[in-house]
């Protein structure tokens, strides 16, 4: 077989190895022939040799050829290493592979030619190839003459020197050991290309173009006003970006721009057709709390699909981040029509509309179709405080909770004492989440009670009367919108118009002894105004009143109602006794962890009401024992009904749910109602549920309460609460409970009807 083949040149090393490389060659080659000489006339006439001598002379052979091979991979010493690369003589770093390759080679019948290829016989696209290396592949080639790893996985020498062994059954052992260190070798190399594939990859999060532009810097950067943070106005949930920078960009990425210096304090979620994805700082923050992996290119770039909003948003969320979702309000044909109609369009019209739909915070959690449904029992408060210091000791202080996913409003004007007494006991009663406050309006000890009680709470300081409203500018923004409206006439809740002046008949002025309750009411408007949701909350009304534990009931009349008198816990106490948290802040073997067996989530927020106000008119606490102790003796009855209650939802959630999505609980012109949807049929299919599921809610509800009055349980006790709770108004004893039958029935009609038509448009409209 010839050795002038294509297989043998490219296995040779490069020119700058050939001349030792063949010297080697020679040798080997010269003494071959001697050797299958001497084999044949061996085989003329055998001799018999003890085994012994042949496992000595076979043990000699082995340690010879290691020597050999030692001596020849003797590492120089540093002086001649360093001669050497004066000389600019570049040595071969791998000799194994090349050594196996010439040896099984040098088996073959050839005439010992070498191949030299000739120029014009070299494909072009051999060439090109050549040319397209990267730096740092021909870098490589240059330092070291010798090929690298991937060059034998790539040659294909495991194919071409296989065979060789198969036709060559009988083969020195030199041969076989050398084949299986080029085998070793191979095999490392295979296993290194991975990695070497994966550190190419790796990213710099030091070098983001974000981080080199001039208005992020640190020292540099502004609020929308131009104002520093050092100015006593600035706004950090602004940024001011230069016009000249926003010339330089694209359509979309300027809108993205414009969209961040509006709310720089917000991680945008930006809709780009079926996916939400983040840029830059956005990116860099997400990526690193959410563990997506960076998008190709040269800035960072992260994203999702469309359906996994509720999740990566819930973590964020949770993690104190406040989330912007952006959705786009426009179709491409929809854009061409708008550019249509103006005079003078420039590339920035030509990019397809987009709003911000939603801004959600640790306090402003709605769990909406697209944020999906929570767990947790617990409320997630939002509250405003503004402060008026009375004297050195004493202070006025007005408040303002909400939980968004119920939708009460708690209104309330308190005095406190130095130690601010009841705003440590309502922070403990009612936790919150998130904190807004007056810039520069707190006193010292406001400040270290909310640092010291709410330090795990979002806290954020509004500016005042742009953003912390005033009293007269929150009156003039209900009576103005559409809150309250009811065919063109303002009609406030009768909870709220007892916060009202009653000095104008457009009732603008706040009472004097309600002034900085309205100011926190303005300031949990005006945040919900920049989340998109005040409509959806304010519109449903639901106002309460809220005053401190020690503050008398006047209404006690009733001494069966739970609006009585109460024991005074303050935040010392409940901690102390390990109420509601032990000293390590969690909940086990406190008194709640232990009574805690309610079924449905609002049983167990109402329970957590009611360890923080425990009862002290004996009538009422004789009640709830009566009560309890007629449940208790049926316990096959009492196992029934909690297995029914077990299967209700939160319908307190799930009732603000639903009218959020309703056409009274979105305003007409809110960005939602034009946001497009890639996942429409999957949302609509939600709501749908959403609407069955609170009818069966309310159904066994019912039914809950009629196998209560069959029960009889109220007989023979000395306290009618089961009775209040459980019969209807017009039964022979009348309760409390409302009639909801029929109501019921006729949703469940109307959602079968929907259903029929809708099959039915399905079958006529498959597409």
């Amino acid at each position: 077989m010839s050795k002038n083949t294509l297989f043998n040149y490219f296995s040779r090393s490069p020119a700058a190895a050939s001349n030792g490389a063949s010297n080697t060659s020679g040798s080997s080659s010269s003494a071959t022939p001697s050797k299958r000489q001497s084999s044949k006339q061996n085989s003329a006439t055998p001799k018999r040799t003890p085994k012994s001598v042949n496992k000595s002379a076979k043990k000699d052979t082995v340690s010879n050829s290691s020597k050999k091979t030692t001596e020849k991979r003797k590492p120089k010493k540093l002086e001649e290493s360093f001669e050497d690369d004066q000389n600019d003589e570049v040595m071969p770093v791998k000799k194994r592979p090349r050594l196996a390759l010439e040896e099984l080679s040098d088996i073959e019948d050839d005439s010992g030619d070498e191949y030299v290829p000739d120029k014009k016989l070299l494909n072009k696209s051999d060439i090109e190839s050549e040319s397209e290396e990267s730096p740092a592949s021909s870098s490589e080639s240059e330092d070291s003459p010798e090929p690298s790893d991937d060059s034998f996985i790539d040659d294909g020498s495991d194919e071409d020197v296989s065979p060789v062994k198969k036709k060559r059954g009988k083969s020195s052992k030199s041969v076989e050991t050398n084949g299986k260190a080029n085998s070793s070798i191979l095999n490392k190399s295979a296993a290194d290309k991975p990695t070497k594939e994966a550190t190419k990859c790796i990213i710099d999060h030091d070098n983001w173009p974000h981080l080199k532009y001039e208005f992020l810097k640190p020292d540099k950067i502004k609020d929308a006003n131009k104002k520093s943070p050092s100015d006593p106005n600035y706004n950090p949930r602004t940024l001011y970006v230069p016009e000249d920078f926003k010339q330089k960009l694209t359509p979309g990425v300027r809108q993205w721009w414009e969209l961040k210096s509006q709310y720089f304090d917000c991680i945008l979620f930006f809709k780009v057709g079926k996916f939400y994805e983040m840029y830059h700082m956005d990116a860099v923050t997400t990526a690193k709390e959410l563990n997506l992996l960076y998008m190709r290119g040269e800035f960072a770039h992260v994203g999702f699909p469309e359906t996994a909003y509720g999740r990566f948003s819930a973590i964020l969320v949770e993690k104190g981040y406040k989330v912007a979702r952006i959705e786009q309000t426009e179709t491409p044909d929809m854009m061409a029509e708008r550019c249509k109609t103006l005079k003078k369009t420039t590339k920035f019209d030509k990019v397809v509309r987009r709003e911000i739909c939603r801004i959600t915070s640790k306090g402003t959690r709605t769990f909406g179709i697209i944020d999906g449904e929570t767990k947790d029992a617990e409320h997630f408060f939002l509250i405003a405080i503004s402060e008026k210091e009375i004297t050195n000791s004493t202070s006025l202080y007005g408040v303002c909770f909400i939980d968004t996913s119920i939708g009460l409003f708690h209104l309330g004007q308190f005095e406190d004492d130095c130690h601010c007494s009841r705003l440590r006991t309502l922070c403990a009663h009612f936790p919150p989440v998130q904190v807004l406050t007056e810039r520069n309006k707190l006193t010292m000890r406001t400040k270290k009670v909310i640092d010291t009680m709410l330090s795990n709470a979002v806290k954020e300081t509004l500016m005042p009367d742009t953003e912390f409203w005033t009293s007269s500018k929150t009156l003039l923004t209900l009576a103005e919108g559409d809150y309250f409206k009811n065919n063109d006439v303002v009609t406030y809740p009768e909870k709220l118009k007892i916060f009202l002046g009653s000095d104008s008949d457009l009732q603008l002025s706040a009472n004097d002894k309600c002034e900085l309750g309205i100011r926190s009411l303005g300031a949990v408007i005006w945040y919900l105004k920049r989340c998109k949701m005040d409509f959806h909350l304010l519109s449903r009304g639901r106002f309460d009143i809220f005053k401190p534990v020690d503050v008398e009931c006047t209404d006690i009349s009733n001494q069966d109602n739970l609006n009585t008198k109460h024991m005074i816990l303050d935040a010392i106490t409940l901690k102390n006794l390990h109420i509601l948290e032990n000293s390590t802040g969690s909940n086990v073997g406190t008194l709640l962890n232990k009574l805690n067996h309610c079924s449905t989530p609002f049983g167990k927020r109402l329970l957590h009401q009611w360890l923080c106000n425990p009862l002290t008119t004996i009538s009422s606490i004789v009640a709830r024992q009566n009560a309890i102790s007629s449940l208790i003796v049926v316990p096959d009855l009492m196992q029934e009904i909690r297995s029914e209650l077990a299967n209700l939802p939160d319908l307190e959630r799930l009732f603000s749910r639903i009218y959020s999505q309703s056409t009274n609980g979105v305003e007409a012109d809110h960005a939602e109602t034009r946001a497009i949807y890639f996942e429409e049929k999957v949302y609509s299919k939600r709501k749908i549920v959403d609407f069955i599921t609170i009818l069966k809610g309310f159904r066994t509800s019912v039914k809950v309460m009629e196998i209560l009055q069959k029960a009889n349980l109220a007989e023979g006790t000395e306290s009618n609460l089961l009775t209040t709770i459980c019969n209807y108004s017009n039964s022979s004893t009348p309760g409390e409970f409302p009639y909801l039958t029929e109501l019921l029935d006729n949703f469940e009609v109307t959602v079968l009807i929907f259903f029929i038509f809708n099959q039915l448009l399905t079958l006529l409209l498959p597409t």
